[in-house]
């Protein structure tokens, strides 16, 4: 299959959607009784949403690069991680980076959200909480089927096998942050650190003309 232009707009989705992703947890703030006051609140979110955004755009380039053998297992798992990311950072950035941020600026609903830790609560145990109690197991099998099929189309793709297995593995982190609170933060950075290095590796394959037009000058190179 060769290398096309959709595929490199796709890395570059990936790319720029997995650091943005990566981001957020570097600028999120402490989740304290000004929380939804912050100002970093509603643009770490946005930046989420943003990320979510761009991730969901790449992912048709992602799949259309891979082998046709592949190709149909690998839509199954984009659909997955597609799905998932949107039940659960979807609507994360869109409720913490703009519903509650802009609650607690006004004086009639400041007190609603006062107390982040309870509103969490609350939120949870709605159609809010079902929507990304839903979308965790779905992401988490997303990213292993996704990596498992990338890793099987990885010796017809630029994309390595060590990526593909970051992404199956990405998610490994996130029962340890119960033992290790060190790892909070690295583990939802993890997903989107694996998204950046599929889209770096997309927009790293040459390009076949690059190739053959390479050919000439070696060919003239041995016969001097």
């Amino acid at each position: 299959m060769s290398h096309s232009r959709p595929a490199r707009v796709a890395g570059l989705l990936l790319l720029l959607g997995g650091v943005l992703g990566a981001a957020v947890p570097l600028l999120h703030p402490a989740k304290d009784g000004a929380y939804y006051a912050h100002a970093m609140t509603a643009p770490s979110h946005l930046l989420l949403l943003a990320a979510v955004l761009l991730v969901s755009l790449g992912l048709p380039g992602l799949v259309a690069r891979q082998p046709e053998a592949v190709r149909p297992w690998a839509a199954a798992a984009a659909a997955l991680v597609f799905v998932g990311e949107w039940l659960l950072d979807g609507t994360h950035g869109i409720v913490d980076g703009a519903v509650l941020p802009a609650l607690s600026g006004h004086a009639a609903t400041a007190s609603l959200v006062a107390d982040p830790h309870r509103l969490a609560a609350l939120l949870d145990a709605g159609p809010l909480g079902t929507l990304t109690g839903v979308g965790v197991p779905v992401m988490i099998a997303g990213c292993v089927a996704l990596g498992a099929a990338l890793w099987r189309g990885s010796t017809a793709t630029p994309v390595p096998r060590w990526a593909a297995l970051l992404l199956a593995l990405c998610w490994i982190l996130v029962p340890l942050r119960f033992v290790l609170p060190a790892v909070a933060g690295l583990d939802v950075m993890l997903p989107y650190v694996a998204f950046a290095c599929l889209g770096a590796a997309l927009l790293a394959e040459r390009r076949p003309g690059a190739v053959a037009a390479g050919r000439p000058v070696a060919h003239a190179a041995s016969a001097a």
